[in-house]
């Protein structure tokens, strides 16, 4: 006969789709500097496949989400903290102020 099991032991299985582990590696990386190349490669895609399947899940790339995901958590910087915008654009890892500034304004 075969083993019963209660359901007190049945566990839920969480399966994770290709975009949403990207889209969960993008969001654990927001204080980082990100290459989509190195992304791609550490979630075994190539760039131009991880990119194709984040747009059909999203509707956006992946650097416009992680670009959103920064502009989202530097906003909450800026009312929440005294940093200027100076630390807040390092603390992103952006390249430099500017590009931080033209970004913010963007979105």
């Amino acid at each position: 006969s075969f083993p019963t099991r209660r359901s007190s032991d049945l566990r839920p299985y969480r399966t994770t789709s290709a975009a949403e582990a990207i889209r969960q590696a993008l969001d654990e990386r927001l204080y980082q500097r990100v290459r989509l190349d190195d992304l791609a490669a550490s979630l075994y895609l190539s760039r131009t496949h991880m990119i194709r399947l984040f747009r059909q899940a999203y509707q956006i790339t992946p650097y416009q989400y992680l670009l959103k995901g920064k502009i989202r958590l530097a906003r909450s910087l800026l009312v929440d903290t005294r940093l200027s915008i100076r630390e807040i654009s390092s603390q992103l890892a952006f390249t430099d102020e500017s590009y931080f500034s033209k970004v913010f304004k963007s979105e």
